[in-house]
This record gives structure tokens, C-alpha cells and sequence, in this order.
């Protein structure tokens, strides 16, 4: 545009120069040519055709004069032309390619861009009969009104500001506006440029709700402690979370440094500075350490650290999100030290410990592998455990791991399984196995804790039984002795002491009626001696005898039936029978010789558990008052013969002895030196109930405090 001016002005200039230049040679032509002509020639007919010649010269030089000025104007006049037609070209490729809007405008819109159209949804020559008042939401409308009085008093004043245009459809927009003056056609009108920022706009909502949100969120967090520091460290935004745990209110605690929090030492090393640092550097910094609280108190606390920074880069200060994780802590450190305990127990365990994963992928061996199974720890670690399992196992195992972890219904009992394993040279080892389970990430693992009972079984499954029976006899020993000595007893009282009390009689006799030699009288009194002697080791033995009494203590009797059931159960365990005892609470005393009562219970028992086939149900039931107490075993067993119930107490019986009375004359005779009664029922198919009665106290027996045995 500039360039078409400058064109303009130097036709101007050159017409200008043409003119001057030809009034100049006139003048001189008029005023200076008459002379020369007058010293050529004094003839007037001569001067006359001189000046006509002149006259004639003055019109040719002019002519020629005015063609070259028009001739040149006319020129600069195209060039000027073109050049502009080009500017203005140029100019429309520029506002239609633009990708905002830009118009000129009056009191109705002027003309207008492509990019106005598509923002506004109008054509422009519908923009041509609308003014821009009538484009803007009425929020706005006194700006651009105010705008419109500028210019229709022809102020130049550029307006800058953002609002929202209404759309053809009747949507808003909002733009970011430009306007100002300038001339065009003569007239003051606007020219405007608008850009879309409605995408901007709403971000800018959406981010002013956002904060508006996170700050709620974080004024009211209780279980985390958020607050924002300075640049320099002190506190200036505090949560709820923060009042909470550390004690300030926001009151107490704005304005002052971070570094209350920490412990005195921490202070000292510079750890407040230098976390600030470590954020500044990095963008964020995580640690955990002591924190102080307001009443001195100390925990442990998960800290993060995060500078803050402007657009520009600029640090503008550090959030710092804390938690408390003292009980976490805690745990950890436990779980650190439990971890550390079953390492050191698992590796040095004489039995094998193996832990695998819900594939049954072998994760964890410990030593005892090697001794076991022939197969060094780091050997079986990623193997199935099926390498460890006779073929004919593998498949079940599979098949219930599977619907185990799926359904998570056990099929069988995990303590104390008694299985076969495989050594590494093909050999079965029989085994007693125990698992554990626990979850990690979702995942089901098992440790089993694998025992070689190869040994145990080669010595006896029934040791326990073998030491009952031990005791059986002991005490089955000690009551025929017993009896052979209160017989002997009576046999010396009736053939020694009675004798030996007659002889002493007459000898006393004898020395009181007659005199004697001294010789004579010293051998009487030797026979009344002797005869005195041997009444007394009478009476020492007998004395001896009636001690045995002593035997006898008042018991718990709850405490036998525990000691027997202990024994007892893992028989019960081996043919899976249901084996339950109903104790009172409170103990129940009774006068007993404990091993003899506990080996009559332990021979009901068993015969109990022996009589009664696989998966069946043997019960206990012990109860009592001041005065009786009762003993049941009962049993869904095979049961024995009605016919056969009172023989079998009978030693000399021909039920004596049958699968059915193993022990039961014994028993009963125990019961009976107890003072107690004993009863059977049973029936064949349906099982056996023994009942065993005993009194508190027996008749004519006081009960002696501190005869109890501990």
C-alpha cells in the first residue's frame, strides 16, 4: 500500500517539474529571442516569418513536452493501478486463508473473512445486513456498544477484550476480540479480528473447578497430612490431615519452617534443607523417617516432597504429602524378623520344608531335601512337585490342587498326612506331610512341611499302645501281688501269729506255776521272747499291707481322661474316626489309684476305636456332682452279642476272650477296687455304651485335705 503512494506522489512531482520547466522556456523564449532575430535581420518581412517560425517552434516544443508529461503520468497511473489490484490481492489470499476471523464493520457488518463465517455460521453477505451488536451475547453488549459511540465519533481507540458471539445456530462462542480504526472509502469504520478460545475457555473452567475440587480435597483429607511451604520452607496452606496427626491448628502453624517436625539430630544433620534440595533438583523426593508431633510424641512417616514451579520455571514452592506408617513399620519389622526366624528354622530343619506355587512349581527347598529325597534344594526349585510322587499320585494331586484353588473346598485334611513319597532313585519313602497355604499377589502358595517316617513305622505305629499295655501289666502285676500278700497275710496270722501267741501263752504259764533253774527259766523266757518276735514281724507285716491304702490319692479325674484321649486320638485320627470328649469346666475329684483307673479307661477306649470301623464316631462324656461321677465311652462299632454281655466280665467264661471283652473282667475288677459300678449295652451293628460310675468318697473313707496329687 505504502509503495502505490509513493507512486502516486512521483507522477505528481514529475508533472509538476514538466510544467515549471515549460513556463521557464517561455518566458526566456519570449524574452530573449527577439534580440538574436533582431542583429540576424532588420527586413520585417524577414522577422515577420522568423517569429511565425518561432511561433511555430514554441507549439512543437510543447506539444512534444505535453505528450512526454501525459505520456509519463500515464504510466505511473497503470504501474500504480497494478501495483495496487496486486496489494489487494495479496491482501484478500491473506484475510481468506487466515484462520481467524477478521472484518470491517460500521453500523452493520462490511465486509468479512471465510473464518468469520465458519465462526459465526453466517454468509457475509447475511453479515452485511447484521451488526455486530446484534452477534454478541447480551452480557457483552455494552462493550461493543461503547465500542460502536467510539466509532461513530471517529476516535481512534484499539479495544482489546474477550466475550462470547452468538452463533446462527444459537450457540456461544467464546472469542478473543481485537478492534480498531482505520479508513476506508473515505468513512471511519472498525476493523475487527476475532479468535475462537472457546476449547481455552473451558479448559480454563474446567481447571478453575479442578482447583476448586483439589482444594476441598486436600483442606479436608484427614487420614494424609498435605500442606505447601514457600521456596524458604514455611508453611503457608495446612489440611485438616495435617491439624490432625501433627497437632497445630492452621493458625498455629502458618508462617513457621518445616523444620518443627523434625527431631533434634535430624536438625543437626540439616535433613529439613536437605529435603528441599533434594525436591528442587529432582521435581519430587520421597523418604521415610521420625516426625514430631506438637506433644513431643514421635512416628514414623512416609514423606513426599514436590517443587512447585510456574509456567516460566520459576520455584514458586514444595507440597509435602505425609503418612503415618508407624504400624506399618511395626509390621514390616516383624514380618522382617518372622522371615529371618523360618529361614534359619527352615534351613536348619531336620525335616523337609518345601513351599510351591498354585501350578505346583516348586519355589522354596531346604537342606533336609537332599537326606530325603535325594535331590540337592537348588536342583527341585522350578520342578513340579510331582517329581517328588509315585505315578500313580501324581494325577489326583493335579486334579485337587486344581479344584482347590478354583472352588477353595478342601477334600482332605492337611495336617498330619501320611503318603508315600519318590526318591530320586525311584524308591517310595513313606512320608508325613503337613501344609500351610498363604496368598501373595493374588497367587495361592503352599508350604508342606514333609517328615521321613520310614523309621517310625519299622519301630511300631502303636508305641503308645505298647506303653499302655506296659503299664497294664505292671499294674495288673502289682494287683496279684497285692492279693498273694494279704493271703500270705492271712496265712501267717492264722498259722504263725496264733501259734506263736499259744506258745508264748503257756511258756508264760509254765514259768508262773513251777520253779525252775535259772538254765530252765532263761530258756523259757528265751521261747516267750522268740514267740513275741515273731508275732510282732506278724504285725510289722501286716501293717505293711494295710499301707498300700496309701496308694490311693484323690484325682481329677478329667486330668486321666485327657492324658488317655491324647494317646488315644492319633489312632483315631489314622482310621478317620470321629473321636469327641465333653469335659466339664471345673475338676472332678475322686479317690483312685490313677494308673490302674487310666488303665481301665485307656482299655475301654481302645477297644472302643479298635471295634469300630473307619470314618465311624467314638464320644466321651464325663459328669459328675458332689456325689458320683460318670463315665461314658459310646460307639456306633460292631457291638456285642446280647447273650455275651454278662459273660464277658467272666474270666472264666467262654465270652472271656472274644474280639468283643478284651480286658473287660480286668476293667471291671479295677472299677470294683475303685468302690464303682460298671455297665455295658450293646447291640450288634449298632455299637457298645459303657458306663462307669464312681462315688466322691468312699464309705467310711474321710477326705483329708492336701492327699490330692499335683
Amino acid at each position: 500500500m505504502d509503495n502505490i503512494v509513493n507512486k502516486k506522489s512521483k507522477a505528481g512531482n514529475i508533472a509538476l517539474r514538466i510544467s515549471m520547466t515549460y513556463a521557464l522556456a517561455g518566458g526566456l523564449w519570449i524574452l530573449f529571442f527577439d534580440t538574436p532575430l533582431s542583429l540576424i535581420s532588420f527586413n520585417s518581412v524577414t522577422l515577420t516569418r522568423l517569429q511565425t517560425f518561432k511561433g511555430w517552434a514554441f507549439i512543437a516544443v510543447t506539444a512534444f513536452l505535453l505528450y512526454v508529461l501525459i505520456s509519463r503520468y500515464v504510466s505511473a497511473m497503470k504501474r500504480s493501478e497494478l501495483a495496487l489490484a496486486e496489494s489487494e490481492k495479496k491482501f484478500r489470499i491473506l484475510a481468506e486463508t487466515a484462520s481467524s476471523a477478521i472484518f470491517l464493520y460500521r453500523d452493520t457488518l462490511i465486509t468479512a473473512n471465510r473464518a468469520t463465517e465458519e465462526l459465526t455460521g453466517y454468509s457475509e453477505n447475511e453479515l452485511r445486513s447484521r451488526s455486530l451488536y446484534d452477534l454478541i451475547n447480551t452480557e457483552f453488549k455494552g462493550l461493543v456498544r461503547r465500542q460502536c459511540d467510539v466509532l461513530s465519533r471517529g476516535d481512534e481507540v484499539a479495544t482489546h477484550c474477550e466475550l462470547k458471539l452468538i452463533t446462527k445456530k444459537g450457540d456461544e462462542r467464546w472469542i478473543d476480540f481485537t478492534s480498531s480504526i482505520i479508513e476506508y472509502q473515505g468513512m471511519s469504520c472498525g476493523l475487527g479480528t476475532a479468535f475462537d478460545i472457546t476449547v481455552r475457555k473451558q479448559a480454563e473452567q474446567t481447571l478453575k473447578e479442578s482447583e476448586e475440587k483439589l482444594r476441598l480435597l486436600i483442606e479436608n483429607v484427614r487420614d494424609y497430612e498435605i500442606f505447601m511451604l514457600d521456596p524458604e520452607g514455611h508453611i503457608i496452606i495446612w489440611n485438616l490431615g495435617a491439624e490432625k496427626n501433627k497437632g497445630y491448628s492452621v493458625k498455629e502453624i502458618t508462617g513457621r519452617h518445616h523444620s518443627i517436625f523434625f527431631p533434634q539430630e535430624a536438625i543437626e544433620a540439616g535433613v529439613p534443607d536437605q529435603e528441599l534440595r533434594m525436591a528442587e533438583a529432582e521435581g519430587s523426593f520421597e523418604d521415610e523417617g521420625w516426625r514430631l508431633r506438637k506433644d513431643g510424641s514421635l512416628f514414623w512417616a512416609d514423606v513426599v516432597t514436590t517443587a512447585l514451579r510456574d509456567g516460566d520455571g520459576a520455584l514458586r514452592g514444595f507440597s509435602k504429602v505425609i503418612r503415618d506408617i508407624t504400624d506399618r513399620r511395626k509390621a514390616e519389622e516383624a514380618l522382617r524378623e518372622s522371615e529371618e526366624r523360618y529361614r534359619i528354622i527352615a534351613e536348619t530343619a531336620s525335616d523337609v520344608i518345601l513351599t510351591i506355587d498354585q501350578e505346583s512349581i516348586i519355589q522354596f527347598a531346604n537342606a533336609a531335601s537332599e537326606k530325603v529325597f535325594g535331590y540337592m534344594p537348588a536342583e527341585l526349585v522350578g520342578q513340579n512337585i510331582t517329581v517328588l510322587m509315585p505315578e500313580r499320585l501324581r494325577k489326583a494331586h493335579v486334579s485337587a490342587l486344581k479344584a482347590y484353588v478354583s472352588t477353595g473346598e478342601r477334600k482332605m485334611k492337611w495336617a498330619s498326612i501320611e503318603l508315600p513319597g519318590l526318591h530320586r532313585s525311584e524308591k517310595e519313602v513313606p512320608l508325613e506331610i503337613s501344609y500351610g497355604e498363604f496368598m501373595k499377589e493374588d497367587r495361592h502358595f503352599f508350604t508342606g512341611v514333609v517328615r521321613d517316617i520310614t523309621e517310625r513305622r519299622e519301630a511300631t505305629r502303636n508305641k503308645e499302645y505298647r506303653d499302655m499295655l506296659e503299664r497294664f501289666n505292671q499294674e495288673l502285676e502289682s494287683l496279684v501281688a497285692e492279693r498273694t500278700m494279704n493271703l500270705l497275710a492271712m496265712t501267717l496270722a492264722d498259722r504263725v501269729r496264733n501259734p506263736a501267741s499259744v506258745i508264748g501263752a503257756t511258756a508264760n504259764r509254765i514259768l508262773r506255776r513251777a520253779e525252775y533253774s535259772e538254765k530252765a527259766i532263761e530258756d523259757i523266757r528265751l521261747i516267750i521272747g522268740e514267740a513275741e518276735k515273731l508275732d510282732n514281724t506278724v504285725k510289722d507285716f501286716h501293717g505293711m499291707l494295710k499301707n498300700r491304702q496309701t496308694l490311693f490319692h484323690y484325682e481329677d479325674i478329667c486330668a486321666i481322661v485327657r492324658d488317655v484321649h491324647a494317646v488315644i486320638e492319633k489312632e483315631a485320627a489314622r482310621k478317620q474316626i470321629d473321636l469327641s470328649v465333653d469335659l466339664p469346666e471345673r475338676p472332678l475329684n475322686i479317690n483312685t489309684e490313677r494308673n490302674l483307673l487310666k488303665m481301665a479307661f485307656f482299655t475301654i477306649l481302645k477297644n472302643a476305636v479298635e471295634l469300630t470301623p473307619d470314618k465311624g464316631k467314638v464320644s466321651i462324656l464325663v459328669a459328675g456332682d458332689e456325689n458320683r461321677i460318670q463315665i461314658t465311652v459310646s460307639d456306633n462299632g460292631y457291638g456285642i452279642p446280647k447273650e455275651d454281655i454278662d459273660a464277658v466280665f467272666d474270666p472264666s467264661s467262654s465270652a472271656y476272650g472274644h474280639r468283643f471283652a478284651m480286658g473287660l473282667p480286668l476293667v471291671k475288677q479295677i472299677v470294683s477296687e475303685h468302690m464303682g459300678e460298671m455297665t455295658v449295652q450293646s447291640e450288634i451293628g449298632k455299637g457298645t455304651v459303657v458306663n462307669m460310675v464312681f462315688p466322691v468318697r468312699w464309705s467310711g473313707v474321710s477326705f483329708k485335705p492336701g492327699s490330692e496329687r499335683t
